[in-house]
């Protein structure tokens, strides 16, 4: 139940973020940006092991790069007082949210629950949670969006000045 009412509350504060505007800062993009790149490279380390693994997160960078270039498109831009502030399209973000839960999900109910008791023969694999190509491919696509969104705001803010 606990579970349940905090996802809830992510998706309530995602939903937020995503029609308010937001001020456009060049520092906070640049650190957002380089914590995006850590994650994308500790993914793709992570699939590294096998060709198949690569194509899918290639796919999921080419995706993700391209909802981005879309949502910076359609982005809005406004001037309150000294500081510029920008809003994503809202059914961008929210869309990626919701896909990336709804994996989530499907990953939980699909896969059976690991047992609280295990011997030396077979111990609990952490490793197996992230195992499938599909989920590393969704994450990428959004940590992509993320990436290249914060980059091409980033080159937005200096055109304006910011």
């Amino acid at each position: 139940m606990i579970l349940a009412a905090a996802v809830l509350f992510m998706v309530y504060r995602r939903a937020v973020a995503a029609i308010s505007f937001r001020t456009l800062t060049s520092r906070g993009l640049l650190i957002r940006s380089l914590l995006y790149v850590a994650i994308a490279v500790l993914i793709a380390a992570g699939t590294l092991s096998h060709p198949l693994d690569s194509v899918y997160d290639a796919l999921g960078l080419l995706v993700g790069a391209a909802i981005a270039l879309l949502a910076i498109r359609t982005s809005t831009f406004t001037q309150a007082g000294d500081a510029w502030r920008y809003r994503p399209h809202p059914w961008i973000g929210i869309g990626l949210f919701v896909f990336f839960l709804a994996r989530i999900a499907y990953d939980f109910i699909a896969r059976p629950a690991p047992t609280l008791t295990h011997t030396s023969a077979s111990p609990v694999n952490l490793a197996s949670l992230s195992a499938d190509p599909l989920s590393s491919a969704l994450l990428l696509v959004i940590v992509a969006y993320y990436l290249v969104y914060n980059v091409s705001l980033m080159r937005h803010a200096r055109s304006l000045g910011v």
